[in-house]
């Protein structure tokens, strides 16, 4: 045969039948693997792989490269075998990241998008199903390949898709499969597929899982749900399904309803019943027993509900009856959409009449728009002068979009929306734009609506222009945009079957670069661990989009070395990305100390838009970095929005703030905060204020239960002197609410002050009988942790929860109390007793195991290993037996193996994976060969915690289960997830390679991630 190293040459010469066999066949010639290495690595003078340009056909390249890296894993496993290093491995984890890139191009391409390229005819229908098949992810896989289910006409293409869509489903996330069988039923043509949907729709354990998929199928195959629907336990689901199912043709379902309503016997559910009433003599009776049941009982927003539901069902007098309940909602809003709802449904001269009244009532925007869109032509006109003396502009929008609706030969009308939105707050335009885009605009509008969305950030600014897609000139602009901004998954979907050709093959070209350019990031992290600062930092540099070279780079700033570090910081000082200004401005002056950052920090502090995390992280950096400019940091910090802020950066700076800057922190703390966030803000400032300007501080609140507690948090600078405590339990025993009083005292009793635990324990007993809430035992609980002789504590927790009820909360209380070590041993035993008894009581396994769970963490000695075994749920007992093997010496090794027998990864994906995770640094040699098989079975991440935990001497005896097991994943993964995977397992296969692993395949991740791929071989993939 041909050498390899001439093949690109040659390629015109060779015969087509041959190519896609080539390297198959090169590879099996003794001696050739060299040669076809080289010829894989090959870079044209562009720096793009020579061999994939060459190519004519992407399923032809992925062949290649799996030919030679088969070759490679071959001599890999040979020379572990042996024993000595495995330079192999080194070309094989080449030729792995090579195949990675070719699905990250597949994987980031939206569902949407690859069903518009085969309906504009940009690409065949084969191409897109090999697209499809090469997603990594199994869901998106599944997505993608209903995309092409749908949109193509060849039969064997449909089938293809509709088959690996089956076959792939057992290795979606179990909590995402409903969405993928109900986005299957939604599809033009699903017959074929109909008792398959069902079948797994029967196995889903939430009922709203089983109703996305019926809600899916109904439309067509509504009589086939029906079953689905009558499985429902929960009789509202049950009704709701029912609902939904007559509502879509099918017939006999009222009985089976009218049982489930029954049952349920609130108003809603009659007022459904009544919407599939046979008769009208029926539909008056279940609206009237509907009214019946809301007299007395519902109020406010909830009755102003049920009463527009009903109104949809009721009769003429029914009418009129709902229309006098109405003055029981207090709001005016919902009371006036109450009323357009039984004028939407009455008629003649009731109808008129009602609308007068209602109309006099409406005052503000909101009723008026409530009532706007169901007034007479008379009342409407009445209306029109209250519309126009509407003086808010968010109002204006309201009731002039609502008026545009009913007069849509009023152009004046809806230009009046438009100039309301030009004046509303900027949090408001997006929500004023999304009421007027679905309004049917003159050009004119249009044009002023689109100047307005562009104000918008990029994210809103899509979803204001994607209320217009009509128009082919949006369609381009929203194509724009999302290739400007990275918002193709966000905008396809909306606009797929509007692109043209050209569209759609532009919003996948862009995707894709985005998609590599993301991965690129992740791998400067793998390849920080193992290649030069010179080749790290190029690598970097070499990353075309901004956002994702400055991510890459904000990895390297901590571990790259001088000078390498400030070539990277002014690299990224550079790149004009607003949300990175602020960290990037911080960690260049933590390098060069240079005053201008600091000065650009502060300028930053100016912009309108800068998000709030970012004025905390500027705050925070100016006020640690130049204490000069801690009194404008103050100001500034007063101005937040978010107590939460407020406190970060208060916390964040206290190292630095001396007493000259007590006063700002005092009017802080007394005109930014509120009552419940105040003794936060002062524990904050405490340390910073001196004793005694603390003491004078906290003497200055006004009486209550803030004063007594922040007179206790003043010693935390001083000892305290004798007055302290005996003016905080004076200030404690006034506080008024006896709930609040004993939670003073309490929280008073655990400072241990000399002689305050005493006093305060007294004063409680002063109290008399302690109140027998829930409250109180927390207090107590609180009481008998922070004391040394919790025994007093303890025997009032017991006397208190005694008069509670049997609930959740009374054996979480016990469970916690058994957890705290008693002085007398007849109380410990006291309390397990009481905690055993009514953990057992808890009919609720997941109530159970929540008290079980704090019972092993606390170590408390009670049959645990029993109660674990009393749980039926294997995922609940799986979490429990976790637990157990974390916790107790004495239970781990039948923990451990009891768990590794339980776990079941096709069944729970997600809770296999959690487990594992938890304990595989547990294992014993024996049980890491059992984990590393179940690992498999799961995710990457949990496989390579599993590897991560086998001890380094025992690598090189596992190490074909480990390599087994990462070829199993890294033959299927994107290259993100690739790289992710590397790096977390590099220490592992450096261990089994020998000592040159991570500097011999350094090259090769540079060169991958810089050059690869730069372009797309032609013709179908």
């Amino acid at each position: 045969m041909e050498h390899p190293g001439h093949l690109a040459a040659q390629d015109e010469a060779i015969p087509p039948e041959r190519l896609p066999n080539l390297i198959a066949e090169a590879v099996r010639v003794p001696g050739a693997i060299g040669r076809v290495d080289d010829l894989l690595s090959a870079q044209d003078g562009d720096g793009a792989n020579h061999w994939f340009t060459a190519r004519a056909n992407l399923d032809w390249y992925l062949a290649d490269l799996e030919s030679a890296r088969g070759v490679h894993e071959r001599l890999a496993d040979e020379q572990v075998a042996a024993g000595g290093p495995v330079p192999a491995l080194v070309r094989e984890l080449r030729y792995l990241l090579m195949a990675a890139s070719v699905r990250s191009r597949s994987g980031v391409l939206p569902a949407g998008l690859l069903g518009a390229l085969v309906a504009t005819g940009a690409w065949t229908q084969s191409r897109a199903l090999a697209h499809a098949l090469s997603v990594a992810d199994p869901e998106r896989r599944a997505y993608c390949l209903i995309a092409v289910r749908e949109t193509a006409t060849e039969p064997d293409v449909r089938t293809a898709a509709t088959e690996a869509v089956m076959a792939g489903y057992p290795r979606i996330d179990p909590i995402r499969r409903s969405a993928v069988v109900a986005e299957l039923g939604r599809g033009k043509d699903p017959d074929d597929v109909v008792a398959w949907m069902l079948a797994r729709a029967h196995e889903f354990t939430e009922p709203y899982e089983r109703s996305a998929v019926l809600q899916a199928l109904a439309p067509r195959h509504g009589a086939a749900c029906v079953p689905l629907a009558s499985a429902h336990p929960d009789p509202r689901d049950r009704l709701a399904d029912l609902w939904f199912l007559a509502h879509h043709g099918v017939p006999g379902l009222f009985a089976d309803a009218e049982a489930a309503a029954s049952a349920i016997d609130d108003p809603g559910s009659w007022t459904t019943l009544a919407d599939l009433a046979p008769t009208a003599r029926a539909r008056r009776r279940l609206v009237a027993t509907a009214l019946s049941t809301m007299d007395g009982e519902l109020e406010g927003r909830t009755l102003a509900g049920q009463l527009r539901e009903a109104a949809a069902q009721a009769d003429p007098v029914q009418l009129t009856r709902i229309l006098r309940m109405s003055t029981r909602v207090d709001d005016p809003e919902q009371r006036a959409r109450v009323r357009a709802a039984v004028l939407r449904h009455s008629h003649g001269t009731a109808r008129r009449v009602m609308a007068r009244t209602a109309v006099r009532d409406a005052v503000g925007y909101g009723p008026l728009a409530a009532l706007v869109p169901v007034l007479p032509p008379g009342e409407l006109r009445r209306a029109l002068p209250a519309c126009y003396a509407t003086r808010e502009p968010w109002g204006r929008v309201v009731v002039f979009t609502a008026l545009a609706e009913r007069c849509p030969d009023r152009p004046d009308v809806l230009d009046q929306a438009l100039v309301a939105a030009g004046t509303v707050h900027p949090d408001d335009l997006l929500p004023a734009l999304l009421r007027i885009g679905g309004l049917p605009l003159a050009d004119d509008q249009a044009d002023r609506y689109r100047a307005l969305a562009r104000t918008l950030p990029p994210r809103a600014r899509a979803r204001a222009l994607l209320a217009t897609t009509s128009d082919t000139g949006l369609v381009q602009e929203l194509v724009d945009l999302a290739v400007e901004e990275d918002l193709v998954d966000r905008i396809v979907p909306h606009i797929a079957g509007l692109l043209t050709a050209d569209q759609a093959q532009r919003l996948a070209a862009a995707t894709e670069a985005i998609g590599d350019d993301h991965s690129n990031a992740r791998g400067v992290t793998v390849l920080a661990r193992a290649a030069s600062p010179d080749d790290v930092l190029r690598t970097a540099m070499a990353i075309s989009d901004p956002r994702s070279r400055i991510d890459a780079l904000s990895v390297l700033v901590d571990c790259l070395p001088e000078p390498h570090r400030g070539h990277a910081l002014a690299e990224m000082l550079r790149i004009d990305a607003p949300d990175w200004r602020v960290r990037v401005l911080t960690w260049a002056f933590e390098h060069s100390k240079d005053p201008r950052h600091l000065d650009e920090l502060a300028a930053s502090l100016d912009t309108d838009d800068l998000p709030t995390v970012d004025v905390v992280g500027a705050l925070v950096a100016l006020g640690r970095h130049d204490p000069a400019r801690l009194p404008a940091v103050l100001r500034r910090t007063a101005r937040l929005d978010s107590w939460r802020d407020v406190h970060n950066v208060l916390f964040l700076v206290r190292d630095h703030l001396t007493e000259e800057h007590a006063d700002l922190l005092l009017e802080i703390i007394r005109t930014r905060v509120g009552e419940e966030d105040r003794l936060a803000a002062f524990r904050t400032a405490v340390p910073h204020l001196g004793a005694d300007l603390a003491l004078t501080t906290a003497r200055k609140w006004e009486p209550g239960r803030f004063r007594p507690l922040a007179l206790m948090w003043t010693d935390l600078t001083h000892e305290p002197t004798d007055d302290i405590p005996a003016e905080a339990l004076r200030d404690a025993e006034a506080v008024e609410d006896t709930a609040d009083r004993v939670d003073v005292l309490v929280q008073l009793a655990s400072r241990r002050w000399a002689g305050a635990t005493r006093a305060a324990l007294l004063a409680l007993a002063h109290l008399g009988e302690l109140p027998r809430t829930t409250a109180t035992a927390d207090s107590l609980l609180a009481l008998a942790r922070g004391v040394d002789g919790p025994d007093q504590a303890l025997a009032a927790l017991l006397d208190v929860v005694a008069d509670l009820p049997p609930t959740t909360d009374r054996a979480q209380q016990l469970v916690d109390a058994a957890g705290v070590p008693a002085i007398d041993p007849d109380l410990t035993r006291r309390i397990r007793r009481a905690a055993l008894a009514d953990v057992r009581a808890l009919t609720d396994e997941r109530d159970r195991a929540l008290c079980v769970r704090r019972l092993i963490i606390r170590q408390v000695d009670l049959p645990l290993h029993e109660l674990v075994d009393g749980v039926t749920d294997p995922a609940i007992r799986a979490g429990l037996l976790v637990s157990l093997a974390e916790h107790s010496d004495e239970h781990r090794r039948q923990a451990v193996g009891g768990l590794l027998r339980l776990l079941d990864p096709e069944r729970d994906p997600s809770g296999a994976a959690r487990h594992l995770s938890a304990v595989a640094g547990l294992l014993t040699p024996d049980e890491l060969s059992e984990a590393l098989a179940l690992a498999q079975r799961c995710d990457p991440d949990t496989w390579a915690t599993v590897a991560a935990a086998v001890p380094p001497q025992r690598l090189r005896a596992t190490a074909p289960d480990v390599l087994r097991g990462f070829r199993a994943f890294a033959r299927n993964l994107d290259r993100k997830g690739l790289l992710a995977l590397l790096e977390r397992t590099l220490p592992v296969l450096h261990v089994i390679a020998g000592e040159g692993l991570a500097a011999d395949a350094a090259p090769g991740l540079a060169d991958v991630l810089t050059w690869w791929p730069a372009t797309r071989p032609h013709g179908d993939s």
